[in-house]
């Protein structure tokens, strides 16, 4: 969550600059986001493969249904 809030920090201003700004500066900012966006998806990517494989047969389960609402 800290880097999704930092990315937002620098895009916000990175928008509200923009007419401000050169092109220069910019292009910079962008980089940098661009940075911080691949590590939050690389972040986001691991968790949801760790979700889906934790969570793959789940359904699938035997037991399952003895667990459901209709059971409790």
């Amino acid at each position: 969550m800290e880097k999704v809030a930092a990315f937002n920090v620098i895009r916000n201003e990175a928008i509200h600059k923009m007419r401000k700004s050169n092109l220069d500066e910019i292009s910079g900012r962008l980089r940098y986001m661009k940075v911080l966006f691949d590590n939050i998806f690389e972040l986001y990517d691991e968790i949801q493969d760790d979700f889906r494989i934790t969570f793959h047969s789940f359904r699938k389960d035997v037991f399952f249904d003895e667990y459901g609402p209709e059971n409790e």
